[in-house]
């Protein structure tokens, strides 16, 4: 069982948003401008939000906007999965945003991974409890069993974009898993946070939280695009 390549998967993760951001930009135009004209509704910061539903609880009509914002979102991102499995052709013009199988299959995949987060850390929380002493060699064992079954549930989401009921048989190895977290956590992580932080440095005004926001949102299309390839290597892995 080979290891997958990183950096040729990197690479080619870059290649497709350069060679398909007219495509990526027409499918992101309707979910950021209802994101936008959502934070423009909310008006008021996320440390605001926060404390006001801490406070006074979450109304009604927020709640309805937050999930047709999370509708939005599984819409896009099974776009941006398809883009870059099956082609730019693959997709509406605007995206695959009418209500359809994959965003019911796709919300009960991300409530499964909650499930999965939520296990792991009652598990840990319980152990540490008990053994306070092994806190830390508890959490890194639990963290890395977690982040195993993690990988394993998000492969599914390329397979639910494009409709490929055959799921990925091999057993990641250990490289395999090493590869998947460099590739969708610590490579797109490090660029986002360094290049935000640098970027902050140089002060705090409406252009600065403009490109902080669209780093962010071009790191999302990272990580989408690579999760897609990596589905794609280890499926090839899978058949030969």
């Amino acid at each position: 069982m080979k290891n997958l390549p990183i950096k040729k998967i990197i690479l080619a993760s870059l290649s497709v948003i350069v060679l398909n951001y007219k495509r990526f930009l027409e499918i992101s135009l309707i979910p950021v401008s209802v994101i936008i004209l959502t934070i423009l509704t909310i008006d008021m910061t996320i440390e605001e939000f926060i404390t006001t539903i801490q406070n006074e609880g979450i109304s009604t009509n927020i709640t309805l906007l937050i999930w047709f914002c999370i509708y939005l979102y599984i819409a896009w991102a099974i776009s941006v999965h398809r883009i870059t499995i099956l082609g730019p052709n693959s997709v509406a013009k605007f995206g695959d945003v009418l209500p359809n199988k994959r965003i019911g299959r796709y919300l009960l995949v991300i409530f499964l991974l909650l499930i999965i987060s939520f296990v792991f850390a009652l598990i840990n929380g319980i152990i540490s409890s008990f053994l306070p002493q092994t806190m830390l060699i508890t959490g890194i064992i639990t963290n890395l069993i977690m982040f195993y079954f993690l990988i394993k549930v998000s492969l599914k989401f390329p397979a639910i974009a494009i409709d490929n009921k055959d799921n990925i048989k091999v057993n990641l190895a250990t490289g395999q898993i090493s590869s998947l977290f460099l590739i969708l956590v610590l490579f797109p992580f490090l660029f986002s946070v360094g290049l935000v932080y640098i970027i902050q440095l140089l002060g705090d005004n409406i252009f600065i939280s403009t490109l902080s926001f669209l780093i962010q949102f071009f790191v999302s299309y990272w990580s989408i695009v690579s999760l897609s390839l990596c589905h794609q290597e280890l499926q090839s892995q899978d058949i030969s």
